[in-house]
């Protein structure tokens, strides 16, 4: 069951990006760039709270 919270999560998620990109009026390698940043400091804060080791 957690694996397709999981799955409908990450779909709602990567769904609504056209909702988005449509309203903001930067480039898309800005945009990329952007998301590229958010998406690491998520995955960063999320290895803390775990305490995961970086690999």
């Amino acid at each position: 069951m957690k694996a397709k919270i999981q799955l409908i999560s990450s779909m709602l998620i990567f769904g609504s990006i056209g909702i988005f990109v449509r309203n903001i009026e930067i480039s898309s390698a800005a945009l990329a760039l952007i998301r590229g940043i958010l998406a690491s400091a998520f995955l960063i804060i999320y290895c803390i709270i775990a305490r995961k080791k970086f690999q």
